[in-house]
């Protein structure tokens, strides 16, 4: 499925994806796709495109899935990256 958000996304926005599509057209807060308290993982497959800007440890502990910010991210963005694709 598809999901799209007109303006901003808070925290943690997609972390719990395991596929589909996301695009959320302003900006996101920090930690992008990463993992929620307690989980090992983030975001496990799907596309999330960002047209604005994300914010600190955007695609923390990513493990599949393709995660697009075109307007730059915070500190710390990819860190700890299983695998997936960050732009």
């Amino acid at each position: 499925g598809k999901l799209t958000i007109e303006g901003n996304a808070g925290p943690h926005a997609g972390s719990c994806m395991r596929g589909g599509r996301l695009e959320i057209m302003g900006n996101a807060g920090d930690h992008l796709g990463a993992p929620l308290a307690g989980e090992l993982a983030g975001m496990n497959g799907g596309v999330l495109i960002v047209r604005g800007k994300a914010g600190a440890f955007a695609a923390d502990r990513m493990r599949r899935g393709l995660i697009a910010v075109l307007k730059g991210s915070g500190d710390n963005a990819g860190s700890r990256m299983i695998a997936g694709t960050l732009v």
